[in-house]
């Protein structure tokens, strides 16, 4: 995604992990294996986007919360600042709904 990303979006330092799968059923079996303390997997998750069954792991990463010092809304976000503060809040990234350690802000770039 990196070489088809507008260069507006450089500043936002964005990394994306993907995780290819060759033998789906023994790599879904085997996510657990790649678990650590501060890093596990969630079980294969289903989502249907667009009429389309889309399946998912989630990465959950604990040692990550005292590194996320800023987010950046993507132009296409429907979702509020506040209603974006209150998920973070809820998972713990947060001390109290209106605790500022993490800054959110809006994208000034374009969808394009």
């Amino acid at each position: 995604a990196v070489y088809y990303k507008n260069d507006a979006f450089y500043e936002e330092k964005e990394w994306r992990l993907v995780l290819s799968v060759n033998d789906r059923e023994t790599t879904i079996k085997s996510f657990s294996e790649l678990n650590t303390p501060k890093m596990s997997f969630s079980n294969v998750e289903y989502t249907v986007i667009r009429q389309q069954l889309i399946s998912h792991v989630e990465l959950r990463m604990d040692a990550l919360k005292d590194f996320i010092l800023e987010i950046v809304v993507g132009p296409k976000c429907r979702s509020s600042i506040d209603e974006i503060r209150l998920v973070l809040y809820t998972y713990g990234f947060l001390e109290s709904i209106s605790d500022e350690k993490i800054r959110i802000a809006r994208s000034k770039a374009s969808y394009r």
